[in-house]
């Protein structure tokens, strides 16, 4: 202020209100900007990476329980838990804290960070259950020989998916046969398939089943799982599913061809409908070059590639997976009616990678499941994608928009999907469940994964970062889990936003035995319908003056109008959007009232 007044300026301390109403009335033409403002500490869009995981992971409890129980509200089953859920939202606002989220701070810090989130979610978990075995109460009793799967879809739309539940059979079966189940919907058998469970308990007795089936709109759907015997538990025939090729394991089906390169364990193609979307550079985990600095604050980008990811021997896999005997690190450990899991076994120095591949043969989808084992300091790894679309431009999903990826190298920040488009045809779509850090170049777009600087390595001039003294802890020391979805072909934009957002904030599935009430009905009527657009509903809550609100906002760049119906609340509305416009309103009387965002 002192500086200012020796040049003739005085400062005054205002509200950002009084300071437009002035811009304005002086007639003041300002410089405009229009994209990113996240220029600066690139390194806190990745640091404490399952940090981020587990805020993203509770924000979507916290959403999709929201909407749970207004449903429940709306109906007049209970009473809002506004005491419960504002702990919740506490513990979402404490962990917000700028230099906490950011993953900037101690180690100390980053462990009550995680153990606050904890607590949010313990709250979310008993009231998710609670909210589901009520909306399921009038489900009918099992029939003999069956074994109910009841999943709840939080959406106002419906969703096609894989579903995956476990469960326990009657009795432990000691016969030397093994119990093949088949999820049914009514008396229709779906695609399905049996996979590993999470026991290790050496009898058929746990069981985990896949289906594939369609979630009607907010609302509980009923599948009921019978059981065969047959004489052995299936055994994936490789060469048969990936043919003979010594170089590559080829997967097909009507619609969707994938290679995965047999030397290097990495996606090599990825075609749909003709249209390759992955092509020869493979894909692969990178290892770039990092620093001491938790911020990341003298950089915009990592690009100092220094090595990467390589299919460890079968020697060297076997000793990872502890097993007796040697094995191939590249094998198939899954297979079905509905997808075939492949397991590749990769390595770089002291660091260990298991990289699963579940490939869909119900949708052009390919879902990735990442186990990675640092041992790394001050370095930064990327999942690189090869991507050979046509003049295809990426795209982030930001904070209800999108922001286009235009300065190559340079690291940007996104949330749950990045798309490419090529204005000659074909999307690839990745969807992820924690990542923040996105970057390209002319080969490859980057997810960035993990990076393990020093905690709160704070740059001072010339000044050592690191004690040279004594060892010091890094970042992501350790085990960090990764899910992602590659979707392709020509879909629309009301695919990505709306299945990022299923990918998110997925569906809640149990298998339980309901008692059977007197209006039992294994298909629940939808409590809410948006339909036919490209339209998403982002939050349903039971608002502070105890009437209901909702948030609804177009992903898109163009315009559309969507109808919005709940027959509880007496709504029946058509709505029309601008690109990429967010609306929020009460509920009053049947009527969508237009309210400011912060009411809701």
């Amino acid at each position: 202020i002192d500086e200012c007044k020796e040049k003739g300026v005085e400062v005054i301390h205002a509200t950002p209100e009084t300071y437009f109403a002035q811009v304005k009335a002086s007639g003041t033409q300002l410089p405009r900007h229009e994209g990113d403002l996240n220029l600066w500490a690139p390194g806190c869009y990745t640091s404490q990476v399952r940090l981020k995981q587990m805020y993203r992971q509770t924000e979507n409890m916290l959403f999709s329980t929201e909407k749970m129980l207004t449903q429940l509200c709306a109906n007049g089953k209970m009473t809002y838990p506004e005491a419960e859920m504002g702990q919740v939202l506490y513990d979402l606002l404490t962990v917000q804290f700028h230099d906490i989220l950011p993953g900037s701070s101690i180690q100390p810090a980053e462990e009550m960070a995680l153990r606050v989130l904890s607590h949010g979610q313990e709250i979310l978990s008993r009231l998710r259950l609670k909210a589901f075995l009520m909306l399921s109460e009038n489900q009918p009793a099992a029939k003999d020989g069956e074994i109910p799967v009841l999943a709840y879809n939080p959406h106002p739309y419906p969703i096609t998916q894989d579903i995956t539940c476990e469960f326990m059979l009657a009795d432990q079966n000691w016969s030397g046969s093994f119990m093949m189940p088949t999820a049914f919907c009514g008396d229709t058998p779906l695609p399905s398939q049996c996979e590993k469970e999470d026991s290790n308990i050496p009898l058929d007795w746990r069981k985990r089943v896949v289906f594939n089936a369609t979630l009607a709109p907010m609302s509980v759907s009923r599948f009921d799982v019978r059981l065969a015997p047959i004489d052995h538990k299936p055994i994936p025939d490789e060469v048969a599913l990936g043919g003979t090729d010594p170089h590559v394991f080829k997967f097909q089906t009507p619609h969707m061809t994938v290679e995965i390169n047999r030397h290097t364990g990495l996606l090599h193609s990825f075609v749909v409908d003709g249209i390759q979307y992955i092509g020869d550079g493979g894909m692969g985990i990178h290892v770039m070059q990092d620093r001491e600095d938790a911020w990341g604050m003298s950089l915009t980008e990592w690009k100092a590639k220094i090595g990467e990811f390589t299919l460890l021997d079968p020697h060297e896999g076997s000793i990872f997976s502890c097993l007796d005997k040697e094995i191939p690190s590249i094998r198939v450990i899954e297979d079905g009616d509905v997808r075939t899991v492949v397991e590749v076994l990769l390595g770089y120095e002291m660091s260990r990678a298991v990289l699963r591949y579940k490939l869909s043969k119900t949708s052009p989808t390919i879902d990735i499941d990442l186990r990675i084992a640092n041992q790394e300091k001050r370095k930064l790894f990327k999942l690189a994608l090869p991507v050979t679309l046509a003049d295809a431009t990426p795209a982030l999903e930001v904070a209800f928009g999108e922001e286009s990826m235009t300065i190559p190298h340079r690291e940007y920040v996104g949330q749950k999907y990045l798309t490419l488009t090529s204005p000659k045809g074909g999307r690839l779509s990745v969807f992820n469940t924690g990542i923040y850090g996105y970057s390209f170049d002319q080969e490859n777009i980057y997810l960035t994964l993990l990076h393990s600087p020093g905690y709160t390595s704070h740059p001072l001039g010339d000044r050592p970062v690191m004690p040279i003294d004594r060892f010091s802890p890094h970042m992501e020391q350790g085990e960090r889990l990764f899910s992602l979805r590659l979707v392709a072909g020509n879909t629309p934009d009301s695919y990505v936003a709306r299945q990022a957002l299923a990918f998110n904030e997925s569906p809640m599935v149990l298998s339980f035995f309901p008692q059977g009430g007197s209006q039992a009905m294994a298909q629940t009527p939808a409590f809410m319908e948006l339909s036919p657009s490209p339209v998403v509903m982002t939050a349903l809550k039971s608002t502070v003056d105890g009437t209901y609100g909702v948030r609804l906002f177009n992903p898109t760049a163009t315009p559309t109008t969507c109808t919005l119906t709940c027959a509880t609340l007496g709504v029946d509305a058509t709505i029309d959007f601008t690109p990429f416009e967010v609306k929020t309103y009460h509920i009053v009387e049947g009527q969508l009232i237009p309210c400011p965002m912060h009411l809701l």
